[in-house]
């Protein structure tokens, strides 16, 4: 029997992925909250990907550090454990990147990136099958008309930099042969794409953490920050760490108070999860398949499960005031909506099938959808956020960025161009609020039109080109 979307918002509270991976831990216990007080080397701020990467390079580089991490909630169950778990780098935004950075910061930055998929890969590949690594690769697909151009820019670009080995065109009957949907037209396929169960692996990373010898604490929410005498010193309410230096990577969480509120808006993005359906993956073609995005400006993002399940999101929720984080943006009904109907476009066979979870949550969504950072005036206290709902690969990153510029090394990771970047702003409020969910509705409604799902008037595709008008970086293009 199929869930009716009240049930469906219902579920969101409570994301299968989360609840799947807790199972899977079986019981493990929380760190304990900071009680008193505690002198580190470094401290963290935020248990998601970002945090706990840079805490676990830190250690792999000076064993005899003493860092310190602390989460409001529990390590790796909040936008770290409830993302797509689609992993993969850069060479998907070649273009954008050749456009800020010339085409030789382009690479750089892509075959950065590629150095964090070994990584991570090799992270997985030592508890596989347990975080569900599937290397079968990333591909995007244009599934109407005029998604196309997006698709041919792609290949475009990778021709002219040299580098089509990273970005394959795939057409007609190659397209579907990565899964044979009658809706799939042409293609690119991203050879180091991977995914995993992305809950599953914030739980492994939380324990290497620990085994690593980081003293962490969770339900430990920090209520102040500030830089003493040479000194951070950081609070909560039952404790407070003093230390050499502070890392922030709370990403959508602390948004109105990181000091980036011009240059990041936060944004929630939903997914579903169906029933085991093993039988049409087989007809498909796509049981242990890549995984899938289409050219929308406002993505569907897809991929399979070990159990024959396919997990679908869409990046199409509601911008918040002001970094605010309301109810809606963790159960937008619209959203939810979008991705069931996203699914049954994409696929057809898939009509009807049973949705069984839905969830969502905010993102930090930068100004051009690229990770930044910002150090305070004294210098002790580094923030890192703006991952823009495509953080697996890039966490693991900007880790490794966050080690150099805590070491205060000039080395090849301190040089990268996301480093060194301006990092466009925002208008202030309310025109943020208020002009970027006009644009956002209307054109997430012009695209849906373009499967047939509702019909458009001359204002809304108006509102809907005012991005490429202004020159302004929106979803995927």
């Amino acid at each position: 029997m199929k869930r009716s979307m009240d049930e469906l918002v219902a579920t969101a509270a409570n994301p299968w992925w989360i609840e799947d991976a807790l199972r899977w831990e079986g019981g493990v216990p929380g760190s304990p909250p900071l009680a008193g007080d505690l002198d580190v080397d470094v401290v963290i701020i935020g248990g998601g990907y970002t945090g706990m990467w840079t805490a676990w390079h830190l250690k792999r580089e000076s064993p005899g550090l003493r860092v310190a991490l602390l989460e409001r909630d529990r390590c790796g169950l909040g936008p770290s454990g409830r993302n797509g778990g689609f992993v993969h780098g850069y060479w998907g935004q070649l273009g954008q990147l050749r456009d800020l950075f010339g085409a030789d910061g382009a690479l750089e930055v892509a075959r950065a990136a590629d150095e964090a998929q070994r990584g991570i890969l090799a992270f997985c590949d030592q508890a596989e099958p347990d975080l569900w690594l599937n290397q079968a690769g990333i591909a995007m697909v244009s599934a109407t008309p005029e998604q196309d151009l997006a698709v041919e820019q792609s290949v475009a670009v990778a021709r002219e930099l040299g580098v089509s080995e990273e970005v394959t065109a795939v057409d007609g009957a190659d397209a579907r042969g990565l899964c044979a949907s009658r809706r799939f037209r042409k293609g690119v396929f991203y050879r180091h794409g991977a995914t995993v169960q992305p809950a599953r692996l914030g739980r492994m990373l939380r324990r290497r953490v620990i085994d690593a010898g980081v003293d962490v604490h969770e339900e430990s929410a920090v209520d102040a920050i500030r830089e003493l005498d040479g000194r951070v010193e950081v609070q909560t309410a039952r404790g407070r760490v003093t230390a050499g230096r502070a890392i922030v990577t709370t990403g959508a969480s602390h948004l109105q108070r990181s000091g980036a509120e011009s240059r990041t808006v936060n944004f929630s993005s939903h997914m579903i999860i169906t029933e085991p359906v093993p039988d049409v993956l087989d007809e498909l073609g796509w049981r242990d398949g890549p995984g899938i995005f289409d050219a929308r400006m406002f993505v569907h993002y897809l991929r399979t499960t070990p159990d024959g399940r396919i997990a679908i999101g869409s990046g199409s929720g509601h911008i918040a005031y002001g970094g605010r984080l309301p109810a809606r943006l963790y159960a937008d009904r619209e959203a939810i909506d979008r991705a069931r109907r996203g699914l049954e476009f994409l696929i057809p066979e898939l009509k009807g099938v049973r949705v069984e979870g839905a969830w969502g949550g905010p993102i930090d969504v930068s100004g051009d959808g690229l990770p930044f950072f910002r150090r305070s005036k004294a210098g002790r206290i580094l923030r890192a956020g703006g991952f823009s709902g495509h953080g697996v690969n890039p966490s693991y990153l900007i880790g490794r960025i966050l080690t150099s510029l805590t070491a205060e090394r000039d080395d090849e990771w301190a040089r990268l161009p996301l480093v060194t970047r301006k990092v466009p702003r925002f208008p202030p409020e309310p025109f943020r609020w208020a002009g970027g969910n006009a644009i956002r509705a209307s054109i997430a409604r012009v695209e849906d039109s373009h499967q047939g799902d509702v019909s458009v008037n001359v204002a809304q595709r108006f509102v809907a080109g005012l991005p490429k008008l202004l020159n302004m970086k929106i979803g995927t293009r």
